[in-house]
């Protein structure tokens, strides 16, 4: 688990998605109503604060570990579908862009299939 979320934290830092470093001048390849305030991407530091604070709690207790074990390989297929879309959503896919469309449906269906299955290793009998 932690394997994959440093994955995913490296493919999210490198520079060159159409979301990074936008701001009120941004110009988007596409019509756009409105562009996002620049703080509005605060909120993933938030999310990657979670998940790091998540999977560290994870590794520090065993029955903890024998949930999560469940919803692995979930959780690496979500960060796998996370990390690739970073590398989609870019301009040399611009005529493309159901290809980052269908890596972040994947991802929500991957998270989707991890929180089910930690909920039901949860609610199991011991």
């Amino acid at each position: 688990n932690i394997f994959a979320l440093v994955i995913n934290v490296v493919c999210v830092s490198i520079d060159g998605r159409f979301d990074s470093n936008v701001g009120p001048d941004t110009i988007f390849p596409w019509p756009t109503l409105f562009s996002p305030a620049s703080f509005a991407f605060a909120i993933w530091g938030i999310i990657y604060a979670g998940e790091l604070a998540g999977t560290l709690l994870i590794l520090g207790s065993r029955a903890l570990q024998d949930v999560a074990d469940s919803s692995s390989d979930a959780w690496l297929a979500a960060n796998l579908c996370q990390s690739l879309w970073c590398f989609a959503f870019r301009p040399w896919a611009l005529e493309s862009l159901w290809l980052s469309a269908s890596l972040l449906a994947m991802t929500a269906g991957c998270l989707f299939v991890c929180q089910r299955k930690l909920l039901l290793c949860a609610r199991a009998p011991q």
